[in-house]
Parts: C-alpha cells; structure tokens; sequence
C-alpha cells in the first residue's frame, strides 16, 4: 500500500486515543484498498509495561483486564502480540477459549490455569506457558497486579 506511513505501528496508532476497535476496522479498510495506515512496514515495534493506551478486555460481556496491543494482523496469516494486565480486585473465574495458538510469559502477579483434558499450571513471574489453538481454559488470577505478555500465532 503506497500511503502507508513508514514508521507508523499499533502502538502509536492506539497510544494516540484511536479505539482498538477503530484500530481493526482501519486495518481491514487498508486491505481493501482504501489507503492509510497498515501494518505492512517494517517494525520494530516498541512499547514499554507501563504503557498508556489500555483498552478493555472484554470476554462474553465480562471485563477480564486491559490489553495493550503492540502488533497485530488479522490476514491470512493472522498474530497478536502485545500486554494484559489485571490491575486492583481479583476478577472471578473466567473461561477462555484459545482462537489461536498463545505464548503467554507472566512478568507479575500470579494466575492458575486450569486446562480442560490436561494440566493446571500455577504461573508466576518469570514462568512461560504455551497453548494450542483450540484449546479451553479457566483462569483464575491468584495475585495483582497481574501482567503478562502474549504473542498469539
């Protein structure tokens, strides 16, 4: 895409108050042609832990945390990459369904990850899990705050 800004990236398309669900909808607009930004240039990507920019993580109408998105395609080929974080009370419980095969590598707080057919794991900072698409989950955050990162493939 010619007018694709070199340089620009997901951090600082959202960092500067654009939604993340303004952020989808202009990327699918630049694969069909309409011009703007896009993800095609050539990173690197950056942004730090305690970046601004959150947008609620919302699950089944529940809000499990924040995510911070660093970088993001959903073509052919679709990944993520970015921060959740928990900050404050304890959520309850939740269910997650693994859409794509997700890295996740805790940098605080504490999390029990219940597999449905396989383990559960109690990750804490430091600990990196990896899980295949398709798989089922609950998790429970055991300790905040909580922040992770992922990369989903």
């Amino acid at each position: 895409v010619s007018s694709c800004r070199r340089g620009w990236n997901a951090v600082s398309l959202l960092t500067s108050g654009t939604s993340w669900s303004r952020f989808e909808s202009r990327v699918q607009s630049v694969r069909a042609g309409a011009g703007g930004y896009c993800c095609s240039v050539p990173g690197p990507w950056q942004t730090r832990v305690d970046a601004e920019g959150w947008e609620p993580m919302d699950l089944a109408g529940e809000i499990v945390g924040e995510v911070h998105s660093l970088r993001s395609d959903g073509g052919e080929h679709p990944y993520e990459a970015g921060l959740w974080r928990v900050l404050g009370d304890l959520p309850a419980p939740f269910a997650y369904d693994f859409a794509l095969n997700e890295t996740i590598h805790v940098l605080e707080g504490a999390v029990v990850i219940d597999v449905e057919a396989g383990p559960t794991l109690e990750l804490g900072p430091g600990d990196v899990a990896s899980f295949a698409a398709g798989s089922r989950a609950v998790w429970t955050i055991s300790a905040t705050p909580f922040r992770e990162l992922f990369v989903l493939s």
